[in-house]
C-alpha cells in the first residue's frame, strides 16, 4: 500500500501497481458462456479473486461487490462468470489510482456514521440469498444536524446474506 500525506493534512492510500499486477483468466474469444470452466481456470479465478478480494480489503472499496458477487460464482464457474471476473480486473486496472483519503478531522467533532443496504432476493446471485453491503466511516458531528462534511472510511464489508430481506 503506498501512503501519500496531501497537503492539508490529507493521507492517500492506494495500490496502484499491485492493482495493475492481476492478470485476467484465458478464455477463448468465442467460447459459450455456458460452458463450464476447466480446472486450470477455476484454479487461476480462485488466485484471481484472492488478489481482487486483497486489494478490496484494503483500498478498493469501490469493486466490493462486483467481486463478492463473483466469488458466489465460483462453485459452478462457468465461461459466463470468468468474463466477469476478468471484468473486474479490467476495472481494477483502468481505475488503479482509486484509492482511500483519510482526511482530518478535529477530534471535538469527530461523528462515526454508518451505511448499509442490501439487494432484494430476485436480484441475488444465489436465489434468496441477497447481496449487503455495509461501510462505516468518520466525519464531522455536524451532519447530524444537516451539515456538510468530509468523510472518511474506517470499515467496509460486502456479501452475501444468510437469509432473504426485503429490499432496503
Amino acid at each position: 500500500v503506498k501512503v501519500h500525506q496531501k497537503p492539508g493534512g490529507n493521507i492517500f492510500l492506494h495500490q496502484p501497481g499491485y492493482a495493475q499486477s492481476i492478470r485476467p483468466i484465458k478464455v477463448a474469444d468465442k467460447a459459450d458462456e455456458r460452458a463450464a470452466a476447466s480446472m486450470e481456470q477455476i484454479s487461476a479465478a480462485r488466485a484471481c479473486l484472492g488478489a481482487l478480494q486483497w486489494l478490496c480489503t484494503q483500498t478498493r472499496i469501490d469493486i466490493c461487490a462486483q467481486v463478492n458477487l463473483c466469488q458466489q460464482m465460483i462453485k459452478a464457474l462457468t465461461v459466463k462468470g470468468i468474463r466477469a471476473i476478468n471484468n473486474c480486473v479490467r476495472r481494477a486496472k483502468q481505475f488503479g489510482e482509486i484509492g482511500i483519503l483519510v482526511r482530518p478531522i478535529p477530534y471535538d467533532e469527530l461523528a462515526v456514521l454508518a451505511h448499509t443496504d442490501a439487494s432484494g432476493p430476485l436480484q441475488a446471485v444465489d436465489p434468496g440469498k441477497p447481496q449487503a453491503g455495509q461501510l462505516i466511516g468518520m466525519c464531522q458531528a455536524g451532519i447530524n444536524d444537516g451539515g456538510v462534511s468530509d468523510w472518511t472510511p474506517l470499515w467496509w464489508k460486502s456479501g452475501k446474506l444468510k437469509r432473504a430481506t426485503e429490499s432496503t
